[in-house]
This record gives structure tokens, C-alpha cells and sequence, in this order.
């Protein structure tokens, strides 16, 4: 029976001692918050894999024919955005102000906007 509580004894300092960081030994640092989701599942990329919209600062894609104008709707509203491309009814284009890109068909634009966008050197994709 003794040698039972000796080994309970034994047993409960070796846990006390396993489980509080004694003097010189410090308690391990928390991991590093990860800044993105590429990150998080293991890749090394700067930038986010998975991310809808490219940055501001990335160039078009087709730098030569982007144009940024300023958009007047119908209604008056307007918009300043770079002009990626344009289908027969329509033109996609990128908000200057977030990067989100959209297609706004021609008759919610002004008539000054629809001529200039259809004489452009933008390129004309197929499309409605």
C-alpha cells in the first residue's frame, strides 16, 4: 500500500512540474495571426490566391485600350471608372474608387457616354 501512495505522490509532482513553466523556461508563443486565406491553408504567396478583385495598384489587363473616364447615368448620378472592354449593348468596366469590376449596359449611360465608349479603341468582346 505504500508503494501505491508513493507512486501517486511521484506521479502528481511529476504532472505539477510538467505543467507550469519553471524558472528560465517560458510558455511557448502563440502562432502568428494569418493575414489571409492563401496563407492560412498553407501557401507562401504575398498576395491572396482567392481574391475576387485584383489590388488598385495592379495594371489592366489590357493597358493599352483602358481609358478612365468619368460615367454620367441617365439620371444624372455619376462615376469615375476604368473602361475595360464592350459588347454591342454594354460595357464592363473597373470603379476606380474600390477595384470592383461590373457591366453597365449603354441605356443606363448618357448619350455622350454611349457615343464615346462605341468610338473607342476598346476592345469589343461578343456578348448581348
Amino acid at each position: 500500500m505504500k508503494s501505491f501512495g508513493l507512486t501517486l505522490v511521484v506521479g502528481m509532482v511529476l504532472l505539477a512540474g510538467c505543467s507550469k513553466p519553471g524558472p528560465g523556461r517560458s510558455e511557448p508563443l502563440p502562432p502568428e495571426p494569418k493575414r489571409n486565406l492563401s496563407e492560412s491553408l498553407g501557401f507562401q504567396s504575398g498576395e491572396d490566391v482567392f481574391a475576387q478583385n485584383p489590388p488598385p495598384s495592379a495594371p489592366p489587363a489590357a493597358a493599352a485600350a483602358v481609358v478612365v473616364r468619368t460615367l454620367t447615368g441617365r439620371d444624372g448620378r455619376t462615376l469615375e471608372a476604368l473602361l475595360l472592354s464592350r459588347t454591342i449593348s454594354s460595357v464592363k468596366v473597373r470603379r476606380t474608387s474600390d477595384s470592383v469590376e461590373f457591366t453597365i449596359p449603354f441605356t443606363k449611360l448618357s448619350d455622350a457616354d454611349c457615343a464615346f465608349i462605341t468610338n473607342s479603341a476598346l476592345p469589343v468582346t461578343p456578348g448581348p
